[in-house]
C-alpha cells in the first residue's frame, strides 16, 4: 500500500473574456511548486517538483464588485520511476482535478 501527501502552491496568469455585461469566462495557466512524502511498508521519503497548471471557469456579476464564480483547476504531480526507487511499480502520476465555487469581492 502506497500512501502520498502532497502540499503546494501556484501562481498563474488569467486572462477573461466577456461575454455579456454580466457574464464572463476566464482561463488561466501557470505554475505548481509542490512538496510530496510517500509512504510504503516502512519505506518513507519526501520529494519536490513543479508542473504546469491550468483551469478555468465562468463569473456572473451579482452587483457592480460582487461576482459570483464556477472554477475547474488541474494540478499534477509526476515522479519518474528512478525518482522513487524501490517501492515504484512505474512511474507515480496523480493529477488533481478541483471544482470550486466562489465570491469575489473588488473594493
Amino acid at each position: 500500500l502506497l500512501e502520498s501527501e502532497t502540499d503546494g502552491y501556484s501562481l498563474a496568469v488569467t486572462g477573461r473574456l466577456p461575454l455579456t455585461e454580466t457574464v464572463a469566462v476566464y482561463g488561466k495557466i501557470g505554475q505548481f511548486w509542490w512538496d510530496s512524502e510517500l509512504r510504503s511498508a516502512g519505506f518513507q521519503e519526501s520529494f519536490d517538483g513543479q508542473e504546469l497548471t491550468w483551469g478555468g471557469g465562468v463569473s456572473f456579476q451579482i452587483a457592480p464588485n460582487l461576482d459570483f464564480r464556477l472554477a475547474y483547476d488541474r494540478l499534477d504531480v509526476d515522479l519518474e520511476r528512478d525518482e522513487i526507487g524501490p517501492i515504484a511499480d512505474g512511474d507515480f502520476d496523480s493529477k488533481v482535478d478541483l471544482l470550486s465555487a466562489g465570491l469575489k469581492l473588488e473594493f
